[in-house]
């Protein structure tokens, strides 16, 4: 039974959340850059912590987005590299199996990059208000 599938299609998958990860590091790097900012002006008497509780709030909040979000892609990698694995060897229905799951895991990745995307315009507009 030919049902379409063979090693270039994980492969396809394997390509793309490659560059997202890049992305998402891009992420988790511009984040921790903004927090280590911040409490460098706390600790220097800059800013004061109450002024700034509702950015350091909303900067946990998208970290913890981004953890998962990078997360959930490196498990969508290796489902799609081990899908790739199994494929090679003959075993079909176990590479099928992978490659639903790396898709699934790649889906809840884009979820929380979602969330992280939203949660990032919230603390823009927040900044705005002020």
């Amino acid at each position: 039974m030919d049902n379409g599938i063979d090693i270039t299609t994980p492969a396809f998958l394997f390509s793309t959340i490659s560059l997202l990860m890049g992305a998402y590091t891009a992420r988790f790097s511009a984040i921790s850059k903004l927090i280590r900012k911040l409490h460098h002006e706390v600790k220097n008497g800059q800013q004061s912590f109450g002024v700034l509780e509702t950015q350091i709030g909303i900067l946990n909040r998208r970290l913890r987005y981004v953890k998962y979000l990078q997360f959930f892609a490196v498990l969508s990698l290796f489902s799609s590299t081990f899908a790739m694995l199994t494929i090679l060897v003959d075993f079909m229905f176990l590479g099928i199996f992978n490659f639903v799951l790396s898709l699934i895991f790649f889906m809840v990745s884009l979820i929380f990059s979602i969330l992280e995307i939203q949660s990032s315009v919230r603390a823009i507009n927040w900044q705005i208000e002020i």
